[in-house]
């Protein structure tokens, strides 16, 4: 009895250790007020609002920011809408409450954890074992990184080990009073169930319910088994009582019937070795290219544990063998076969770990004594040594979050979750995205290139620097190159970049200016035989467009309208000037790749949105318009023809590229708020392609 108790001191011990260092790494997360605004621009800028959106928002950003409208009392299919409620209504009101999402994670995780130590020593009949096992689960860094990230895989585990614990609380039938109660507590597995299946799409569902009612049918007696059935009945739709106010109990079924078309009907490309992969390598097929990603959060006790799974897998047909065994079994076996045939990604693996866990310790708990003593040490020194350096935020991670943001000129997302002098710098968030954004636009910045160089940092440093080698590519002079040192600090445990500003550009400051002045160069014309010109370089226009000015429903006809001179596609066009663009200014878009007659002049200018500048651009009388191409950058959203940039895509145009190629003269140079040049930042001499005659 006392080496009882000293073991489950220490097993205690350790899971306070863990909890303590998951708490400990990731405060910064845990301490970060949600701001319900941020959100909101991020998620109307993102790829859910506009597809070919980069500005991409994760699976937790997107659940929280649903939790959040959803507990404000929106529709509950107003967003998000591939999903059930029920996940979302608890990210909510974990904001409502902590004022922070991550608190679902924390709460679910902890007890998803402590329903699974009930089970355990429920089915393993030894308390020592069941918390050792449990201690594995919290090791586990699949859970444990649930703690701090609002998903839904936590949550739906919960309620699943939630609706088993409580079946395996059902009492004898003999007396009146233990019939009630083992009504009630059926009818509450029910409603676990129920939140359950609305928590994600339940694909174990129907097999998951047939089981547990056979089992309360055989076990205790027909009128339990209709009591599950009630209160799964309710637990489903709980979570749509807003839905139904706001519509009807028939909307009520076709949203369901809407929620599983989608998911029948998905495109993505389907890895049937994923889930093995996973398992057994650590590696992840990418959904889209196939290419092997590292799974950050495998480590060895998956693979030990779903070997041990498959060599339990005859004691499913062992007659006498407790039914809660079976279905663990059932639940591994179930889930891996089904993963096979659907697109998988790795916390898939949330809902059979535990299970893989328990049947893991079936085997564990028949060994010798010594020998369960040493795997004991060895799994639980393994587990933490694993946690302390997988649980510290990697350097990496917090800088190729940073690249991407600069790359794309998100500087509303660096001044939020990218930096940690943002106070020091005296602007708010907007007027710090102003400054940068203006900056790269003024330099015609198209294009930002972000190499590393080297960097100096451990996991236990707090301090960082990187020297980086930026590329900047212009629409119309070119390229040119810096090199910077961006410094690192860590706040709450967090990797943030201490802002300087000449990450942006060498030597600017808030005030300055940048000025472009563009000698135009030329591509050749190409010209026929009988000396009619094919195409050729001449005096267009720029279309720009204002978001802010657009009335919505002439939007589409504007898109044609662009689209018509310029063969740019409506998506493109509309993803330009809505991803990014600064209040109230001017878009540039496009420019006409054939002759503006007046009609096509005089209906862009009807367009209060639209403004037309004299530009340069490449005008196609014969040829095909899309012949030429960028090919300095990838151009995703515009088409703005620049000499410098654009080559023989197709065609006589590709044929005689090197001959026609011209290229634009002019210089960028940064001004101080005095309107003095401070340097020149890039310089071009103008050069003009040659005429080709085709005979």
């Amino acid at each position: 009895m006392k080496n009882k108790k000293l073991a489950v001191g220490f097993l205690l011990i350790f899971c306070c250790i863990q909890l303590f260092l998951i708490l400990f790494f990731r405060r910064g997360i845990f301490l970060k007020p949600y701001d319900e605004g941020y959100w909101k621009d991020r998620y109307e800028h993102s790829q859910y609002q506009l597809p070919i959106s980069q500005r991409i928002i994760g699976d937790d950003g997107l659940y929280a920011y649903s939790g959040y409208r959803l507990i404000e009392g929106d529709d509950p299919f107003s967003i998000n809408v591939d999903k059930p409620p029920a996940g979302k209504y608890l990210i909510g009101l974990s904001i409502l409450i902590f004022d922070n999402p991550a608190f679902s994670g924390l709460i679910f995780g902890l007890g998803s954890v402590v329903l699974f130590f009930f089970i355990a020593k429920r089915l393993l009949k030894h308390t020592v074992t069941a918390l050792f096992v449990s201690l594995l689960l919290l090791l586990d860094p699949m859970i444990a990184s649930q703690f701090w990230i609002s998903t839904y895989d936590i949550i739906q585990l919960f309620f699943l080990l939630l609706n088993i614990l409580l079946l395996m609380q059902l009492g004898k039938q003999s007396e009146k009073k233990s019939r009630n109660i083992n009504l009630l507590i059926v009818f509450i597995a029910g409603i676990s169930l129920g939140i359950f299946a609305e928590v994600k799409p339940p694909f174990i569902l129907p097999f998951l319910l047939a089981l547990e009612v056979i089992y309360l049918i055989r076990q205790y007696s027909l009128s339990l088994s209709i009591s599950l059935v009630a209160g799964l009945t309710l637990g489903v739709f709980i979570p749509y009582f807003r839905y139904v106010q706001l519509h009807s109990l028939l909307d009520f079924i076709r949203v369901h019937k809407f929620m599983a078309n989608f998911y029948l009907q998905s495109r993505l490309r389907v890895h049937h070795s994923a889930i093995w992969q996973v398992i057994f390598l650590g590696k992840f097929p990418h959904i889209t290219s196939g290419q092997p990603l590292t799974v950050s959060e495998w480590w060895l006790m998956w693979p030990v544990a779903i070997s041990g799974s498959f060599l339990s897998l005859w004691l499913f047909f062992k007659k006498k063998l407790d039914f809660f065994w079976k279905l663990s079994i059932f639940i591994i076996m179930f889930s891996l076969a089904f993963y096979i045939f659907i697109p998988t990604y790795p916390r898939y693996l949330i809902l059979i770990l535990p299970f893989a866990y328990l049947v893991l310790a079936r085997i564990f708990i028949n060994l010798g004594i010594k020998t369960k003593k040493l795997l004991s040490v060895l799994v639980i020194l393994y587990g933490l040594t694993n946690s302390i350096f997988f649980l510290p935020p990697p350097v990496t991670d917090s800088l190729d979050v940073f690249y991407y943001s600069l790359s794309k000129g998100y500087f509303q997302d660096i001044y939020k979750e990218n930096i940690t002098n943002g106070d020091s710098l005296k602007m708010t968030q907007e007027e710090f995205r102003f400054t940068a954004l203006t900056a790269l636009r003024q330099a015609e910045v198209e294009s930002m290139e972000i190499q590393e160089l080297d960097k100096t940092a451990t996991r236990w440093k707090k301090e960082c620097e990187v020297n980086l080698l930026i590329t900047y590519r212009t629409r119309n002079l070119g390229k040119f190159i810096e090199e910077k040192t961006v410094k690192l600090e860590k706040l709450n445990g967090q990797w943030k970049v201490v802002w300087d500003w000449d990450i942006l550009l060498d030597s600017f400051l808030p005030g300055y200016s940048i000025a472009t002045n563009i000698l135009p160069g030329k591509r050749g014309r190409i010209v026929d035989d009988k000396g009619l010109i094919l195409v050729e370089d001449a005096l267009g226009s720029l279309i720009s467009v204002n978001p802010d000015r657009m009335h919505s429903e002439k939007e589409q006809e504007m898109l044609e309208a662009i689209y018509s001179v310029s063969f740019q596609s409506h998506i493109t066009l509309q993803n330009a000037y809505l991803e990014n663009a600064l209040p109230n200014s001017f878009v540039p878009l496009a420019t006409n790749f054939i002759p503006l007659t007046r009609d096509k002049k005089q209906l862009l200018e009807s367009f209060p949105e639209v403004k037309l500048e004299p530009y340069y651009t490449r005008l196609y009388y014969s040829l095909d318009p899309l012949s030429v191409t960028n090919t300095a950058y990838k151009e995703c959203c515009t088409r703005i023809y620049s000499a410098t940039n654009y080559r023989g895509e197709k065609g006589l145009e590709k044929e005689y590229d090197q001959p026609l190629s011209g290229q634009n003269g002019g210089e960028t140079v940064l001004l101080n708020e005095k309107g003095e040049r401070v340097r020149t930042i890039i310089r071009l001499q103008k050069k003009d392609g040659q005429n080709i005659t085709r005979w």
